[in-house]
């Protein structure tokens, strides 16, 4: 398959992917699902990076517990927390969808 093929990088993600378990996956999201752990699993490093640091600022934020901090730490708590509950449809839809975990 050459590069120019428009099927390039989604066949590069479901090669990288290949044997991934949904079930690690769920475990990785529930118990260290607030890390990123999932995305890192999954080779999303990006994301995974962006919610280690979000949630780095979340408890930033709470632990210097003054008001004009408080509300973005409601915020982001808030952000975090619809962000981890749609990984958990995010997860299902990639399982489901055959780009992850097919060994071709």
């Amino acid at each position: 398959m050459s590069q120019t093929s428009p099927d390039f990088p989604a066949q590069q993600l479901a090669d990288k992917n290949a044997g991934k378990t949904m079930g690690l996956a769920f475990i990785l999201w529930f118990f260290l699902g607030v890390f990123g752990a999932h995305r890192f699993y999954l080779g999303r490093y990006i994301s995974g990076a962006c919610f280690v640091i979000f949630w780095l600022l979340v408890v930033g934020a709470f632990l210097t517990v003054n008001f004009s901090s408080l509300h973005w730490a409601i915020f982001l708590a808030g952000f975090m927390a619809l962000w981890y509950l749609g990984d958990l449809i995010w997860l299902v839809i990639v399982f489901s969808s055959g780009t992850i975990g097919k060994k071709s």
